[in-house]
Formats: structure tokens, sequence, C-alpha cells
């Protein structure tokens, strides 16, 4: 699974809209996932730290030689990003998901996409917004796809600078959807099989 802790680490500190703060059911877990990108949505400087951390030559940078460093990191920036944008591989994209039932006017489709290419959530705090969007508002939802929209753009902006390892991220975060696709199907299978069972016993008890 991809570690995601040094982007939901330095994002807490955002704030969803005051609005749609008010309790609901299982949705107060799964605003505290969106909380995550809030700061980063906004922020394209906490984007830029989020990508660099993934550069080992980057790292711990002595103080004395910053500025060298810093010259040679951005060489290597422009070498490495090569002619790769953001969420390009998403524009292909299906899945096997499907939203529980819900009376939200959204676009099923792209709402997936845009979930399933963020690399600001780690797959356990995707599965728990797909399985809490029957408890999500309207108002919460369409500021969840807000957060996406924005987040993307960002990484896009980033593009230029940081494509392969942007394109490394996403490939990371698909494999984990990949995953989640995977527990959905053995999920339905196991359903059916209880399904089934209880089918068999009851023309066994009709006999």
């Amino acid at each position: 699974m991809t570690d995601n802790s040094q982007y939901t680490g330095w994002a807490h500190a955002g704030q969803m809209d005051p609005n749609l703060t008010q309790e609901h059911s299982n949705g107060n877990s799964t605003e505290q996932s969106a909380q995550s990108m809030q700061t980063a949505a906004s922020n394209s400087t906490y984007f830029q730290h989020a990508v660099h951390t993934q550069d080992p030559q980057g790292a711990q940078v002595q103080q004395g030689a910053q500025v060298q460093q810093g010259a040679q990191s951005s060489k290597k920036d422009e070498a490495d990003s090569g002619n790769y944008s953001f969420a390009k591989c998403m524009e292909s994209f299906t899945t096997t998901v499907k939203l529980p039932p819900n009376n939200l006017q959204l676009d099923e489709a792209y709402f997936l996409n845009l979930l399933a290419g963020s690399i600001s959530l780690t797959r356990a705090e995707k599965k728990k917004i797909i399985d809490s969007m029957s408890k999500l508002s309207q108002a919460q939802v369409d500021e969840l796809i807000r957060i996406f929209e924005d987040e993307r753009s960002k990484f896009i902006e980033l593009s230029s600078k940081h494509g392969k390892q942007l394109e490394k991220l996403e490939k990371e975060h698909l494999a984990d959807w990949k995953d989640i696709e995977m527990s959905y199907k053995e999920k339905d299978a196991l359903d059916k099989d209880a399904m089934n069972a209880d089918e068999i016993r009851k023309q066994l008890g009709s006999l």
C-alpha cells in the first residue's frame, strides 16, 4: 500500500466549509478524510513539499549547501519531468467500483475518476468515502468534488517540473485502487454465496 503519511500529516490543518461540518451518520469520518486534502488543494507550496519528499537526493539537505544543492535539484527536476502531465492516465480510466445507492446529483463515473486519481488520500480513506456515499449530503459531495478538482489542477501545474515523480505516484495509487476493486469483488462473491445458501436452505425446508 502507498505510504501517504506525508500528505495527511501536513494537511490536517485544513478546514472544510463551516456549513458542511454538521453531524452526519458516518459523514464525519469522510469529512476528516477530505480535510487532509483541503490545505493541499489551496496551497501549491504544500504540493512542492510533498513531491520533493519523494526525491531521496533532495532529502536532508545540509544548510550550508542549500544553494548549490537547490540548483542541482532544479536541473534534475527538469531532466526528469519529461512530457508527462498529471492525470493523463485518468483519461482512459474505467473501474468496476459502483457507488452505493444514494439520492445525490452527480456524475458517478466522473466522481470515481477524481477519487481514484487522488494521490492525497490513502486506500482506506478512499474506500471509506465510497462506503459513506449514501449518508453524505449533496453539499458535502459537492465540496469533495471541488477539493478533488483543485488537487488535480494544482498537480497538473507541477507536472512541468515533477512529471516523472507524479507519474510514479499515480501508478502507485492506481495499484491501490485495483486492491479496492478486488475487495468489492470479493465481497460481492461472498454475498452471492450467502444468498445462494439461503435459497438452498429454503428449498430444503419446503420439502
